[in-house]
């Protein structure tokens, strides 16, 4: 069975689906996706597309992954 997460716009495959599903991968990543890859459910990469990853791309990334942060702490404040 193949596990993927979605969560706010990203996308997480475990590093033997990031081998077994590159293809699909590489097209989500074209489309700006960020994808995560994991080693025993713990983040170890994360693929952009190549655009993203030009220099100021990394600040982009950073303020995406801060903007989900800041929506993350305002759900949990709230239950």
């Amino acid at each position: 069975m193949r596990s993927i997460f979605c969560l706010a716009g990203r996308t997480e495959y475990s590093s033997l689906e990031a081998r077994v599903h590159l293809s699909e991968i590489l097209r989500q990543v074209e489309e700006r996706e960020e994808i995560t890859i994991t080693r025993r459910g713990k983040p170890v990469a994360i693929i952009v597309s190549f655009p993203e990853a030009k220099p100021g791309g990394y600040h982009r990334i950073l303020d995406r992954f801060r903007a989900i942060r800041e929506e993350i702490d305002t759900l949990c404040q709230q239950s």
